[in-house]
């Protein structure tokens, strides 16, 4: 049976994800209690969003340098250490 999930246990899984792509037994258990979904349900969730990372990795990297000459690599990696914190940060509140 497929599951819908809430917008709220997203959140909360994606939050997740950017810190870990691999929760163990602790980390799940503490999810299902925060999202009220299953442990399978949640090891299913991230096997498939490993996955997708995975696809848009590789598809990533087979478009190569078509990054825009005026970007800035150092720009947009302090934009994007700033968003990991964020990120790492919000995660931390939802527990």
């Amino acid at each position: 049976m497929r599951t819908s999930f809430k917008h709220s246990q997203l959140r909360a899984m994606k939050a997740y994800f950017t810190v870990n792509h691999n929760p163990d037994s602790k980390d799940l258990k503490q999810l299902s209690a925060r999202t009220g979904l299953s442990k399978r349900v949640l090891q299913v969730w991230f096997q498939n969003a490993r996955a997708k990372w995975r696809r848009n990795l590789l598809r990533q990297a087979s478009h190569g340098p078509e990054v825009a000459q005026d970007s800035s690599p150092l720009q947009d990696l302090g934009a994007t250490i700033t968003l990991e914190e964020q990120t790492i940060h919000s995660y931390a509140n939802l527990l």
